[in-house]
């Protein structure tokens, strides 16, 4: 059986904040297992694109998928925004 994924290890891929993890995982409306493999999968994902030190400024700067999929829902203004709003498919699945 895999261990586990802890929190701090997502944290520290995806150069969030204290508590902006608790924020994110507060939205998402499955089990705390499933929302941990599947933000370390999509952490994973980006920091083989971008390097480490550059996802702070990613995860905080305009998304424009998200804002042309969801024009109404200008809350959905970053990939953070779109995380802790509980809509990872935004980041998962751009066209």
């Amino acid at each position: 059986m895999p261990q586990p994924i802890e929190r701090v290890v997502i944290e520290r891929l995806l150069n969030l904040k204290p508590g902006e993890l608790t924020t994110i995982l507060q939205a998402l409306q499955v089990p705390s297992e499933v929302q941990l493999a599947r933000l370390y999968d999509l952490a994973v994902f980006l920091t083989e694109y971008f390097a480490s030190e550059h996802l702070y400024g990613l995860m905080r700067r305009p998304w424009h998928y998200s804002q042309q999929q969801c024009p109404a829902q200008s809350f959905l203004h970053s990939i953070l925004d779109c995380l802790q709003d509980g809509r990872p498919d935004l980041i998962e699945h751009p066209a």
